[in-house]
């Protein structure tokens, strides 16, 4: 199943509003901030268009909370930088960043084609490390994602189950029935195979 996007700004917005930890709190951002060093990996790289923070917020606590995965997300380890302006500073740090992420995840949504930096980001992932997938957020439960032009080279992330495993698991596809588990694709370099 594809991520709905209104579940994951759901659980955004529950988490802030339990105070539990908000993404958009000066604690919560100076507590990040303290963690990170320049020499600190991180599992996935969101690129993803800002207008979309809210269900990026949730997708990036799913992703910690029930995965044990470590998330770069610019706005909240980087909060300084000025996503708008896009200069040789801007592309040195979001550079850096990449290099220290072992994946790239394309949050892509309705809103996503207007991003300056999103193309730019895969391009230099696709070439760097050759480890790129689409994350679709989506209304409603699809199954699967046909990208259009570039976005269809890379295959797409989806949470399910395992035969016979009651918890969830994340996935990368090339389609319905050619498949593997994420963290075989992204520690081992597995490809997806025909099932």
């Amino acid at each position: 199943m594809l991520f709905n996007r209104n579940d994951l700004i759901a659980r955004a917005r529950a988490i802030a509003s339990q105070k539990v930890a908000t993404f958009d709190s000066k604690p919560v951002l100076n507590k990040v901030q303290e963690s990170f060093s320049g020499v600190e990996t991180y599992d996935i790289f969101l690129s993803h268009r800002y207008i979309d923070k809210d269900a990026v917020a949730g997708l990036a606590d799913k992703l910690r909370n029930e995965y044990g995965l470590k998330v770069y997300v610019d706005w909240i380890v980087d909060p300084d930088l000025d996503r708008d302006k896009v200069n040789k500073k801007t592309a040195d740090l979001i550079r850096k960043r990449m290099k220290q992420c072992k994946c790239l995840w394309y949050v892509t949504s309705e809103n996503a084609s207007g991003s300056k930096w999103m193309p730019w980001e895969v391009g230099f992932m696709d070439g760097h490390k050759d480890r790129v997938a689409i994350c679709p957020l989506v209304e409603g439960s699809k199954q699967t994602f046909n990208g259009e032009e570039y976005l269809s080279l890379y295959p797409y992330i989806s949470e399910d189950f395992a035969k016979n495993d009651s918890q969830k698991s994340l996935w990368v596809n090339e389609s319905a029935s050619v498949y593997c588990p994420f963290n075989a694709w992204l520690m081992l370099g597995q490809k997806p195979i025909q099932h």
